[in-house]
């Protein structure tokens, strides 16, 4: 990807907020980097970045199964 070690996510659903979420993906063994930080107004609450350079394929394939779940989980 052009951004380096990164992949930027944008959920587009003003309902979620990934800094809001991070303690539930943590507890379920996955990490990423909330993206409201990368805004100069704090805007993009439902983005984040997902680094792909240290986890194996089958590793990530893993956690963005259990993100999606808690991102669904959200939802409901």
């Amino acid at each position: 990807p052009i951004g380096g070690m990164f992949v930027w996510v944008k959920l587009n659903n003003s309902r979620i907020d990934t800094e809001r979420l991070l303690p539930k993906a943590f507890n379920r063994g996955v990490l990423y980097v909330p993206g409201k930080g990368f805004y100069h107004n704090e805007d993009g609450h439902d983005t984040m970045r997902l680094n792909f350079t240290y986890p194996t394929v089958n590793q990530i394939e893993i956690g963005i199964e259990r993100l999606a779940n808690i991102i669904r989980e959200e939802l409901k």
